[in-house]
């Protein structure tokens, strides 16, 4: 839900935005539990996927954004998705 309400947020200010995330691509893994998503084993990169790719309208300015929905926020956040940032 969360990615969608920053969706239609960015669209609204004009920004094109497309789903990247790997349940954009494989719709099919939404409705897997942890356990079972485990055990598809995609490769690392797949399951690291940003959330969606932002553009401005020209295209000529590219943002890839990762979405998280946390009720408390703290520094931890930067050590769980450090991996990914230095991956894209």
């Amino acid at each position: 839900m969360t990615e969608g309400i920053i969706r239609a947020i960015l669209v609204d200010a004009g920004y094109r935005v497309i789903g990247l995330g790997i349940e954009n691509v494989i719709r099919e893994t939404e409705c897997l539990t942890a356990l079972e998503y485990a055990g598809l084993d995609f490769p690392k990169a797949m399951r690291s996927l940003p959330d969606l790719l932002v553009m401005n309208r020209e295209q000529n300015e590219k943002f890839l954004v990762e979405v998280k929905f946390r009720s408390c926020w703290n520094c931890e956040i930067f050590e769980e998705i450090s991996e990914q940032v230095h991956l894209f």
